[in-house]
């Protein structure tokens, strides 16, 4: 089977709780809000699902208040599967952790991210579950006081390449190997494999010091992303910024790294 480069853009946003946001909500996702006591949960929620409708409002042409977003999970068909916009060939990835939201968008194959603040990371109890054999052996080798950052990057790598699989966490992490949290992102082995099809596989910077976060695409060999920090005031008619970079994810950029 022949695969080609993916190419993605990541948006990175503080979380931000306004009201033009939250009337971009549907139905269900403001029962959601209304069940969050935390104020900082709302925020997140709110964040990301502004930037999908944002960006799919984009590629669609129309206002981001416009665009239905659906989570029908396609191996069981109940509403807990990744967020996808019908009539929109492009994939989509949302995540968030303490005060950051990023989505992931990509016009091939099939996205996953994760990101995940490295203080609350609990490398200690979850190793022996998340970690395969291959795994643990190379993580007993890193010096002690770097595994936090070492866990949360095998951590990040899995999630994301469980979302965009569309198993998520259903399917167990160790049940996946990748290569050393100190080398390129690549997967290495998968045990319980969906299918055939190619992955790939990136480490992100943009959260910034502190964090992990990783992208996955199933349906391509490589996979290019860019990503953007929107440090401005998310508008829901439409920002530039996010304008410009779904130019780019169309027509390329020289600085995308490419990871294999």
């Amino acid at each position: 089977m022949m695969a080609s480069a993916a190419r993605g853009v990541v948006l990175w946003a503080a979380p931000v709780d306004r009201p033009e946001l939250r009337d971009l909500l549907d139905e269900r996702e403001r029962h959601r809000y209304g069940g969050y006591r935390e104020p900082a949960d709302r925020a997140r929620l709110v964040t990301g699902r502004a930037l999908l409708r944002m960006t799919a409002g984009h590629l669609l042409s129309r206002p981001a208040a416009a665009v239905r977003v659906e989570l029908d999970c396609r191996h069981c068909g109940r509403e807990h599967g990744k967020p996808y916009v019908p009539g929109l060939a492009a994939s989509f990835s949302v995540s968030h952790s303490a005060d950051r939201v990023a989505l992931l968008v990509c016009v091939a194959g099939e996205v996953g991210l994760d990101v995940q603040e490295l203080r609350r990371v609990r490398h200690e109890s979850l190793a022996d579950r998340v970690l395969s054999g291959p795994e643990a052996l190379r993580f007993a080798t890193v010096p002690p006081r770097a595994r936090r950052a070492a866990f949360g990057r095998y951590w990040c790598r899995k999630e994301a390449l469980l979302k965009a699989s569309g198993h998520g966490l259903a399917l167990p992490m160790s049940s996946v190997t990748v290569s050393a949290h100190d080398a390129p992102a690549r997967l290495l082995d998968w045990t319980r494999r969906p299918d055939n099809r190619p992955v790939a596989l990136a480490d992100l910077v943009g959260a910034g010091p502190g964090y992990a976060a990783a992208a996955a695409v199933i349906g391509a060999d490589r996979v290019r992303v860019t990503e953007h920090q929107l440090s401005g005031a998310l508008d829901p008619d439409g920002s530039r910024l996010i304008l410009a970079t779904l130019r780019e994810l169309h027509a390329g950029a020289e600085d995308d790294r490419v990871c294999t």
